[in-house]
Formats: structure tokens, C-alpha cells, sequence
């Protein structure tokens, strides 16, 4: 799962090298283990979730006013083939 902390820091060390942003991808996606729901602990749950949509959330919470502060540019998110099926 990531932190608000490591982002902040990869999103600074990008303006610093780079100069700015226009272009990012983020994908991120991590299943929860391949048993039934009725088996799976909260701990592996929170962690499906964290990576999945924390993760993804807390890039764009901080790439969106890097990219806004270079002139514009796009964030594509790309999730798990997870989603085309139960």
C-alpha cells in the first residue's frame, strides 16, 4: 500500500528531473487471494484495496496539481481484467 509520504517524494524528484508533468499511467492492481470471499481475512482484503484504489487515488491527489502547474496533460488509470468477471 502506498503512502501519501512516498508519492509526494516520487512526484517532487519528477518536477526536480523533469521539470514538470503532462503524462502519467497509472497501473496499479493487486488481486486478493484466489479463495472464496468467506475465506478471506480483513488484512488481505485491506490490502487489495489498498493498492487498488488508494493507491491509483492518492497518485492522481498529487499528480493532478503537478500536471495543472506544467500547462495541462492527461492521467490514464488503468485497472485489472478482474472487473470482466465475478
Amino acid at each position: 500500500m502506498g503512502s501519501a509520504a512516498a508519492v509526494q517524494a516520487l512526484l517532487e524528484q519528477t518536477r526536480k528531473t523533469f521539470g514538470g508533468l503532462h503524462l502519467v499511467a497509472n497501473n496499479a492492481a493487486l488481486g486478493a487471494p484466489n479463495k472464496p470471499v468467506t475465506e478471506l481475512t480483513e488484512a488481505e482484503w485491506d490490502r487489495c484495496m489498498g493498492v487498488t484504489l488508494r493507491g491509483v487515488w492518492l497518485c492522481m491527489k498529487y499528480q493532478l496539481p503537478l500536471i495543472e502547474a506544467s500547462g495541462g496533460g492527461a492521467i490514464v488509470n488503468v485497472a485489472s481484467v478482474s472487473a470482466l468477471r465475478g
